[in-house]
């Protein structure tokens, strides 16, 4: 799951904003296999009433 996306979700949902991080020694020294969310998977988590309302 890509927990930037899950907390932008929430804000727009909550309008309370959430702060997303990682600690950055671990993120830099840690080798891994990244999987990119699609287009499609961050349209369907994301509410376009939700948008609108918060522009």
């Amino acid at each position: 799951m890509d927990f930037a996306l899950i907390s932008q979700a929430a804000t727009l949902e909550s309008r309370i904003p959430f702060l997303h991080f990682f600690d950055g020694f671990r993120t830099s020294h840690e080798e891994g296999k990244i999987e990119e969310l699609t287009f499609d998977d961050m349209r369907a988590m994301i509410n376009d009433d939700h948008i609108i309302a918060h522009r």
